[in-house]
């Protein structure tokens, strides 16, 4: 029996789209899988704490240990498209605190978190989203303002200590429909829901876990203090609203300088707050001679206050440029241990030059955050010397 080629030909791309959009859904998944044998105020490289300082993860789970306005932790590697699709998101979670009463607060999602520049990195600092969690005072509760909607759970305050919530979203015309509801994980009973009408323009954005302390006033996130503490854990998204960009991760190794002189070179990796249970040892790798191997030639100790790993060099041949990369070997919540990789160019001294590029830094604030015009802009000047004078860091960042 023959078969035509246009047969075969229809039958290929079939096969190829069905593999192909079944491992962009897969892709577009995420699950939460925090080690459970670190404990450190770092997350992880999917993830952006406001502010870094007052979450941590231990015990395998996700804890906000400084009460306070607008804490939160984004999802670096997926957000919701402005493609219609739906969306299904669970968390557990439960209090830290053991007081009797829990002061004003609300725990749960952010939806939608989008700022200015509409740019996944600018939504960290200055977006806003759509609310949806529990108060403590066991209220479900969507939407912020007159738009907010709440509904008592069975239970109210009183199932804070370990309750899970589930949120769908499905497109009804322009709008969506998003349910949000609490289930008691020892039962495996559904305690409360609640029923959102959302426009469809504001689901899109970034996704974050949010735990705030309402006490401290609207906009005051630089406020620290009560007992709106909580842990989460098995964050799950899922849904064909999700889009996900696995290359958008941030650390372990954030980002590196150099200088060069005198045939010295020294190289510094700027780490994050790791925790003791995490490697100390940053490795500096290098390609010589044109080869595509890479020989390890220095490596340093992480500082515990600047969390700075600098290595030297001496000597060092700096008639050309020659490719580097920085390497850091983290645990994985399985407990193997994976190489992450920092990679850039020790440029060759331009002493021959007839002059010198000089590129100056001073007095950065976060409104133009990620800065693309101004990295654009030095990048055609080509410098050959960065200079930071100061305040590379100017005041609060986000209003914390």
């Amino acid at each position: 029996m023959s078969v035509p080629k246009s047969f075969c030909k229809r039958l290929y791309l079939i096969v190829m789209l069905t593999v192909l959009t079944a491992a962009s859904a897969v892709a577009d998944e995420y699950q939460s899988a925090w080690p459970s044998q670190a404990v450190r105020p770092w997350i992880g490289s999917e993830y952006w704490a406001n502010p870094l300082q007052d979450w941590r993860i231990a015990d395998g789970r996700l804890e906000c240990i400084v009460s306070g306005a607008n804490r939160n932790v984004h999802l670096l590697t997926h957000q919701l498209g402005p493609e219609s699709g739906d969306l299904h998101m669970s968390v557990r979670l439960g209090r830290l605190d053991t007081d009797d009463t829990l002061d004003a607060g609300l725990v749960g999602f952010l939806l939608g978190v989008r700022g200015p520049l509409d740019e996944y990195r600018n939504n960290l600092l200055h977006g806003r989203g759509i609310p949806a969690g529990l108060t403590t005072t066991g209220e479900l509760v969507i939407g912020h303002g007159q738009d907010r909607r709440s509904a008592l759970i069975a239970g109210g305050a009183t199932v804070l200590n370990d309750v899970e919530l589930r949120l769908t979203a499905d497109p009804q015309g322009n709008d969506y429909r998003v349910l949000l509801s609490a289930w008691d994980p020892a039962t495996g009973l559904q305690i409360g829901q609640l029923e959102y009408s959302l426009p469809a323009g504001q689901l899109i954005g970034n996704l974050a876990l949010l735990c705030h302390n309402g006490a401290t006033g609207p906009g005051r996130e630089s406020a620290r203090g009560g007992n709106v503490r909580f842990w989460f854990a098995d964050w799950n998204i899922a849904g064909s609203k999700v889009v996900g960009h696995p290359d958008q991760v941030f650390g372990p190794i954030l980002f590196s300088q150099y200088t060069l002189s005198g045939g010295v070179m020294k190289i510094t990796a700027q780490m994050p707050p790791l925790g003791p249970n995490d490697a100390s040892i940053v490795q500096l790798q290098i390609r010589q001679n044109g080869s595509d191997a890479w020989t390890t030639v220095g490596q340093g100790h992480i500082d515990h206050l600047s969390r700075t790993a600098t290595i030297r060099v001496d000597p060092w041949d700096d008639t050309r440029d020659t490719p580097y990369r920085l390497v850091y070997a983290l645990a994985d919540a399985d407990g193997s241990v994976s190489d992450h990789y920092w990679t850039g160019t020790i440029r060759r001294d331009p002493v021959d030059d007839e002059e010198m590029v000089v590129a100056g830094f001073t007095g950065n604030q976060d409104y133009a955050f990620p800065n693309h015009v101004l990295v654009q802009n030095v990048a055609r000047h080509d410098p050959d010397l960065l200079f930071f004078s100061g305040d590379q860091i100017y005041e609060s960042v986000a209003g914390y």
